[in-house]
């Protein structure tokens, strides 16, 4: 009593206790640190991510994009994806995800704007806007409501303005120009100082814990402050879990397109197993011997649009478990649209053996202006002959049997027909397809197309030839430009510009006239792609066999999110999500997996479930 009080005692620290070994570009490290800074000590830190998108901004292909600023991919969502910018605004982004409690989850964003005026129209925006797409975002993907984040509200009037005029207000006509009311008491505290106005720059928000799911948009200055609390029920909660496993796998996907090598020549075989094999596991039955229809037919659909073959499931996502993407095929439901929530992580998630890694990475995603989420794309599709809308041709039509590709709406290519017609060696299943073309990339998961297209009567290999790698090196092969094409018996062709329609029809079609000497492999225009390593294919009619030579044990780029639970040893019970957790490297901080990789600039770092850091580079 009456001495000097005891000091409080301070809170536990929540700061982080590793700090990023390898990440160079101190601002993505900082950030990264309060991504993952827990409000309490039982929080854990699922994944958060920083990316400087001054250095992430690209050149937006064609006339659909023209205007807009657009952003490499990311391998989280953010709200970025929502915006419809016109010019830079944005200087970082921070994203972060944090498990608080068995069922209590939040997602954090850290905008940082160019300038206090653009952080000011942003979070306008944000409010009046986006919040309410993000709202209906998490509804479809996980059904479960969100309470809305106020409305930003005015600062209060400053003194002299208003109902109570003060010094400088209207004055009374009359002797002194006496007011007509005394101006009101000052607002303050109890000591009389003055109370910062609500909306005040510099006036930092009260934190408040979520009893409920609820969308939070604050800041100060040139940060905006996007956090998203849930709470969910179980029903919810298997939904995020399932999410949480597909985004899992998508994160593993990404990351082996990292050090990716060329598939075509896995893909080519893929399709020729899937249609000798058939599949009758899982989703839509295959018979063996049979090519599966352009697009899968959906038992009902609330729309017609949905009845299309543009929003109806592709014929690629059965080719999945034949490139070595079963996991992901067993997560696909064929029944719905690819448009529809149940389909957006898988329809998200990277096939490898999709894509060409020569590209630029900003062709590896398509965003849609309709959907909140990008998908993965492809770089090659399916041929269905000749003619814009060959896919839509009626099986045994005379007027149109000639024209014929092996893929079509509604219709399944025997295998033999093939075979036993033109032959395999001699018929395109796919082709290979220019990111940089007014069309672009596209879903590997969305039907119509999307990954099915006829070739034009004229000039039929133009829209095919390919342009400009990740290093805007146009692509050649031995000096010629033109097209890569899978055939029917696995292999791969190049076909460069100047084939000729003939020819380059013919090999389109299954049946129909041929012109006189076809012989691709005699043919200059049409080379043999040998897969790399491969050898000229023996001339002789008995061949010494190849000496067969184990192949060298695969190991996975990216363990996680697959650990072998036989060799784990279970130290504590298995938290919530445990299937997609690793645990922490406390002892050894986190390390790069692309330390090998030249970097010029640092532009994206991104940490998963156990403090495992990666690296990006323009």
């Amino acid at each position: 009593m009456g001495g000097t009080p005891a000091p409080p005692t301070p809170p536990p620290s929540t700061s982080r206790r590793i700090a990023y070994r390898t990440l160079r570009n101190s601002k993505l490290k900082s950030t990264l640190d309060r991504m993952e800074t827990p409000a309490e000590e039982k929080d854990k830190v699922l994944f958060s991510s920083a990316t400087d998108l001054t250095a992430a901004v690209f050149a937006p292909p064609g006339a659909d994009h023209r205007g807009k600023v657009l952003y490499r991919p990311r391998l989280a969502w953010d709200v970025t994806l929502l915006l419809d910018e016109r010019r830079p605004r944005l200087q970082s982004i921070g994203t972060g995800m944090v498990q608080r409690d068995s069922r209590k989850f939040q997602y954090r964003e850290e905008l940082v704007c160019l300038s206090e005026e653009d952080a000011k129209e942003m979070r306008k925006e944000l409010r009046e806007t986006q919040s309410r797409d993000i709202v209906r975002f998490v509804d479809r993907l996980l059904g479960h409501g969100i309470e809305m984040p106020p409305p930003d509200l005015p600062p209060m009037p400053p003194p002299g303005t208003g109902p109570y005029p003060g010094p400088g207000g209207m004055p009374m006509p009359g002797p002194g120009g006496s007011p007509m009311f005394p101006p009101p008491p000052p607002m303050g505290g109890s000591d009389g100082s003055p109370m910062p106005p609500y909306g005040t720059p510099g006036t930092p928000p009260v934190k408040t814990e979520a009893t409920k799911s609820r969308l939070l948009v604050e800041g100060v200055g040139k940060v905006i402050d996007y956090n998203l609390d849930l709470i969910l029920d179980s029903s919810s909660y298997r939904r995020l879990e399932n999410v949480v496993t597909m985004f899992a796998a998508s994160l593993g996907a990404e990351l082996e397109t990292v050090n990716a090598e060329l598939n075509r020549h896995t893909l080519a075989m893929g399709v020729k197993t899937m249609a000798e094999k058939g599949s009758t596991r899982i989703g839509p039955a295959l018979p063996p011997g049979k090519y599966p229809p352009a697009s899968f037919a959906r038992p009902s659909s609330p729309t017609r649009l949905g009845m299309l073959p543009d929003g109806q499931v592709s014929w690629m996502a059965a080719l999945l478990p034949f490139v070595g993407q079963e996991a992901l095929h067993r997560k696909i439901r064929f029944e719905d649209s690819w448009r529809d929530s149940s389909n957006w992580m898988a329809g998200r998630t990277l096939v490898p053996q999709f894509l060409d890694p020569t590209y630029p990475d900003s062709s590896r995603f398509v965003a849609y202006d309709d959907l909140p989420i990008e998908m993965g794309a492809t770089h090659y599709v399916g041929i269905s002959g000749i003619g814009l809308d060959a896919a839509s041709y009626k099986p045994g039509d005379p007027a149109t049997i000639h024209k014929r590709g092996v893929f079509g709406y509604g219709r399944q290519l025997a295998f033999e027909e093939i075979k036993s017609g033109r032959g395999l060696s001699n018929v395109a299943v796919m082709i290979q397809i220019p990111h940089d073309s007014p069309t672009g990339v596209t879903p590997w998961i969305a039907g119509g197309g999307a990954t099915t297209r006829g070739v034009p009567e004229k000039n039929s290999i133009a829209p095919f030839i390919l342009g400009k790698d990740r290093t805007g090196k146009v692509i050649t092969q031995d000096g010629k430009r033109g097209t890569y094409v899978l055939m029917s018996d696995g292999s791969v062709r190049f076909v460069d510009q100047n084939v000729s329609d003939d020819v380059f029809k013919a090999m389109v079609t299954v049946q129909g006239p041929a012109p006189k000497y076809f012989d691709l492999n005699g043919n200059e225009h049409t080379p043999l792609v040998l897969p790399p390593g491969g050898k000229a294919p023996p001339t002789t009619k008995t061949p010494t066999p190849p000496t067969k030579v184990s192949p060298p044990e695969k190991k996975p780029f990216f363990p996680f999110p697959f650990p072998k639970k036989a060799t784990e040893p279970k130290t504590e019970p298995a938290p919530p999500m445990k299937k997609v957790l690793l645990p922490p490297k406390a002892e050894t901080g986190p390390m790069s997996f692309l330390d090998a990789v030249p970097r010029r600039q640092d532009w994206q770092a991104f940490a998963a479930l156990g403090h495992r850091e990666m690296h990006f580079t323009l």
